[in-house]
């Protein structure tokens, strides 16, 4: 511990405060979003009201459009207890799941590799990914964060229990098994079938089913979940079939709710976005592994390639393709580049004395020169990305909650199902004993003398023309206005 303290607590303090301006800076800057982290906040939210930790509820009834089990709600609910009703308590544990990935990759890359300096440049690819430091991972109340920690520590796990045969990195496993099937079901155990061609690939096979472990595991797994599954379907009848549906066969055979794109659909927004800059350096570190005599040792080559290229391969071949399914690669993805960058800064530091200072210098001075840019960039990004129209009912129901405490009763108008609101009117409502109801417009927009409104769409704005009326409290584009009379 001392020898740790000594060589590595100012690059962790570092790492840390590196992950504060990427993933925690600015967290409640956005209002909780529409879809899926509306549902999220709302059965979050709910749960910690109405204390059912077996099933989620949306708008006071039991959840059956985001059908996952409730791990994550777990979280949200508690981080709500402690740190009260906010945007940060929602996104809180998210954050820390990106925080815990980070450090996950730094002891893999230390305890395989013997080799710290490559998990720390791991660690920060990572958090400088814009498809991991984002919306639906990262920084929001979604799933993914959660999931891919469960699923890097299986993941990692596993490949130890293969290498030392020790059972207690099995069970190890088998638990962030579990956990992660009860973060987002079956997206939870995808990342079994690279550990499987992995452990044909070491002729292992015969070695993992001559074992009792295996057969503790795949019991214990299939008594917990069925028995979470009966319990729910008990306690909402028609539940199972919807996940069956939703998470079983649908997204994967039929395209849900529209979303689908061509094969190469990942490969293009890793390149073209999610993984930028760093997916140019991939290629680099495919010809190093070939032609330098590298501290990379040939298992971690075939692991990493194995887990790449199938978990690609089965979002690739999914019909239903959606932006933030590509989560649990950025790991492997950023240890692949974590190991090119340490080539250049292995050569740079031979230049240098051997001192525990010197090293300190060049390696800060070395992460900034590469990270720099694209920190600065995630970093403004937190703090300047724009704030839709249509989420800014939290924001203005914040402000006349400060403002204008007497009014405490009125009806959002949403265009069309918004989840946003109704976390917000949900939270409101529970909370502080507001009454807040949501009404989805289309083409008719019924306002009458004497009604409360907060809209946000200029359809609104300009049915309000034949009224008289009073402006209450504005937030950007979002109004809360008490119609005062038709006029004549």
């Amino acid at each position: 511990m001392k020898k740790y303290l000594k060589k590595f607590i100012v690059f962790d303090i570092f790492l840390i405060v590196f992950a504060y301006g990427t993933v925690f800076n600015h967290l409640d800057r956005q209002p909780i979003a529409d879809w899926d982290e509306g549902f999220y906040a709302t059965n979050a939210i709910e749960m910690a009201f109405n204390g059912n930790y077996l099933v989620k509820y949306y708008a006071g009834r039991p959840e059956m459009l985001a059908v996952e089990p409730p791990l994550v709600a777990w979280l949200q609910t508690l981080s709500i207890k402690l740190f009260g009703f906010n945007e940060i308590a929602l996104r809180l544990p998210s954050a820390l799941a990106a925080l815990l990935v980070a450090f996950l990759i730094i002891n893999f890359c230390y305890k395989e590799l013997n080799n710290r300096i490559i998990g720390y440049l791991s660690a920060f690819v990572l958090l400088t990914s814009p498809g991991y430091v984002g919306n639906h991972v990262a920084r929001t109340c979604d799933l993914d964060s959660i999931l891919v920690l469960f699923s890097t520590f299986y993941v990692f796990s596993f490949y130890k229990y293969l290498k030392y045969a020790k059972p207690k990195y099995f069970y190890y496993a088998l638990s962030a098994v579990l956990f992660a099937y009860f973060t987002k079901s079956i997206a939870g155990i995808i990342m079994l079938l690279p550990l499987f061609l992995f452990t044909i690939y070491k002729k292992k096979l015969l070695f993992i089913f001559c074992h009792k472990e295996i057969y503790i595991g795949i019991i214990t797994f299939l008594l917990i979940v069925s028995g979470y599954y009966i319990l729910r379907e008990h306690a909402s009848r028609g539940y199972i079939k919807i996940v069956w549906n939703l998470e079983f066969a649908g997204r994967f055979l039929n395209p849900i709710d529209g979303h689908e794109g061509p094969f190469l659909y990942y490969f293009n927004v890793l390149k073209d976005s999610r993984f930028l800059p760093w997916f140019s350096f991939l290629p680099l570190a495919i010809l190093m592994t070939f032609f330098r005599k590298i501290s990379f040792k040939n298992d971690i080559v075939i692991f990493l390639s194995i887990t790449i290229v199938s978990f690609w391969l089965i979002i690739s071949f999914a019909t239903t393709k959606l932006l933030w399914y590509d989560a649990q690669l950025y790991p492997y993805l950023s240890i692949a580049v974590g190991y090119c960058l340490f080539v250049f800064y292995k050569t740079g530091i031979q230049f240098f004395r051997r001192k525990l200072i010197v090293n300190y210098i060049y390696f800060i001075l070395f992460t900034v020169g590469v990270f720099y840019y694209s920190f600065y960039t995630l970093v403004r990004k937190n703090i300047t990305d724009e704030i839709y129209r249509e989420y800014k009912y939290g924001f203005l129901m914040k402000k006349a909650k400060e403002m204008h405490p007497q009014y405490n009763s009125y009806n959002i108008l949403t265009v069309g199902f918004q989840p946003s609101a109704t976390y917000y009117s949900q939270l409101y409502n529970l909370a502080y004993h507001y009454n807040i109801r949501n009404t989805i417009i289309t083409e008719s927009i019924l306002i009458n003398a004497g009604d409360t409104i907060m809209f946000t769409h200029p359809y609104v704005f300009e049915k309000l023309k034949y009224f008289y009326y009073t402006q209450i409290e504005q937030f950007d584009e979002a109004e809360l206005v008490k119609i005062d009379s038709l006029k004549r």
